[in-house]
């Protein structure tokens, strides 16, 4: 019973450290999901069955990935005005557990920004931004932004997610 119990507890701990070993592992950016900490990569097109890193089911959504590390202070998630177009970032803590959102529903379709904070180095509010605590220093960020099948559709979006950035809190 000790051992299933340790091994749920840990299971959770072990994958994200593999899938942020593996996405990270990168000097730069490749639009597979891969960057270094603190950058985003977004992706060139919809999530094919054989990529294989993560479990990415949505067929209508462009997504982008960051591996967070806190230590030196909060950082800074800022986002163009999206329009009509439905996007979210998804905050997940080494459990996978969500620890924050912020996207169409929560926080609007205006230009906006968020600050993720480690409880233990909070920082300095950034002014006009909605805060994220997080309990752990490290932090994995999926970002969804929708898009059609029509090519142009998906440039667009694209375009929106090139102007997605992080950056160290003020």
């Amino acid at each position: 019973e000790l051992g299933r119990e340790a091994y749920r507890y840990g299971l959770p701990l072990l994958e994200f450290l593999r899938v942020r070993a593996e996405m990270t592992s990168v000097k730069a950016p490749d639009g597979r999901g891969n960057a270094p900490v603190n950058a985003f990569s977004h992706a060139r097109g919809f999530a094919r069955p054989r990529d294989r890193t993560v479990v990415a089911p949505n067929v209508d959504t462009l997504y982008s990935i960051a591996h967070l590390d806190l230590a030196k202070g909060p950082i800074l998630l800022s986002h163009p005005a999206m329009g009509r177009r439905f996007f979210g970032f998804q905050f997940l803590d080494p459990y996978t557990n969500v620890i924050g959102y912020a996207g169409t529903r929560t926080t609007g379709r205006g230009a906006g920004r968020v600050q993720i904070a480690w409880t233990r180095r909070p920082g300095k509010r950034a002014p006009d931004a909605h805060l994220i605590r997080s309990p752990y220093r490290r932090v994995w960020v999926i970002g969804r932004t929708l898009a059609t099948d029509s090519r142009a559709d998906q440039r667009r979006a694209r375009a929106k997610m090139l102007r997605y950035r992080l950056s160290p809190a003020p």
